[in-house]
C-alpha cells in the first residue's frame, strides 16, 4: 500500500458486517483505496441518507483485518523484520523466544471458524479472499506471505478448505 497518510477529515461511513450486524466506522477516503468500496460509495450498495454499507456475508474478524490494513498498511499480527537473522516473522511469534525484544500483543491464533464456509481455516487465507473481493492487491501479497510463515511453523488447514475458500471468494 502507498505510504500516503489517510485523509482523516473525510466523512465517516458505517459498515454493517456479518449476520450479527457488527458495526464498524471508517473514513470515506480510507475506504476508497479499495476499488470495491470506491464503487460502493458511488453506487447502489451505499445508503446515502445514513452513510451505510451493508456486508452481511463478511466475517467481522476478517473485515477488521482489512480495515486495519487500509489504515496502517498491515494487520495483526504484523510482519516484523529480525535484522540480526535477516528473516521475517510474525509479531507475537517472538514471544516464544524469551531473549527476543520484538514482543507482541498476545498470542497469535492462526485459524478462525469461517461461518460462510462452515469450517476452520487459516485466518490469512480468509484475509486473502477478502482482499480479492475488495481489489486490494498488496493485501493479497501480504496475506500470502503471512500464510507462508504460519505454514513454516507447522499450522495447516485441511485441503478441502482450500476448495471451499476459493468458492467463497468467488461470491
Amino acid at each position: 500500500m502507498e505510504s500516503v497518510s489517510p485523509n482523516l477529515t473525510s466523512a465517516i461511513v458505517t459498515l454493517v458486517i456479518g449476520p450479527d450486524q457488527r458495526l464498524f466506522a471508517a473514513h470515506e477516503d480510507v475506504l476508497c483505496h479499495s476499488p470495491f468500496f470506491a464503487a460502493a460509495l458511488r453506487g447502489q450498495f451505499f445508503e446515502s441518507n445514513s452513510r451505510r454499507i451493508n456486508l452481511p456475508d463478511e466475517e467481522a474478524e476478517i473485515f477488521s483485518c482489512v480495515l486495519e490494513y487500509l489504515y496502517k498498511g498491515d494487520y495483526y499480527p504484523r510482519l516484523m523484520h529480525d535484522k540480526k537473522r535477516n528473516t521475517w516473522m510474525l509479531e507475537g511469534a517472538a514471544d516464544e523466544d524469551p531473549n527476543s525484544k520484538l514482543g507482541g500483543r498476545g498470542s497469535v491464533e492462526p485459524t478462525i471458524f469461517h461461518s460462510g464456509i462452515g469450517d476452520v481455516i487459516l485466518r490469512d487465507t480468509a484475509v486473502y479472499c477478502a482482499a480479492e473481493r475488495y481489489g486490494l492487491e498488496e493485501l493479497k501479497r501480504l496475506s500470502l506471505r503471512k500464510q507462508g510463515l504460519h505454514r513454516d511453523r507447522g499450522w495447516h488447514h485441511p485441503p478441502q478448505c482450500s476448495v471451499r475458500v476459493r468458492e467463497y471468494a468467488r461470491q
